[in-house]
């Protein structure tokens, strides 16, 4: 975040917006593979 601030100085709650959300994204598109896998695991045992 230091470096967006650098980079943009003031003015820039959207690009943090976009950057949180970018990260939120693709924290649930790893999980929902990891899940699936768990899941996928314990059902051919």
């Amino acid at each position: 975040f230091i470096l967006i601030t650098l980079k943009y100085g003031l003015m820039r709650e959207y690009i943090y917006e976009v950057t949180i959300l970018s990260i939120v994204w693709l924290e649930l598109i790893i999980a929902s593979i990891l899940m699936s896998r768990v899941f996928l695991n314990r059902k051919t045992d």
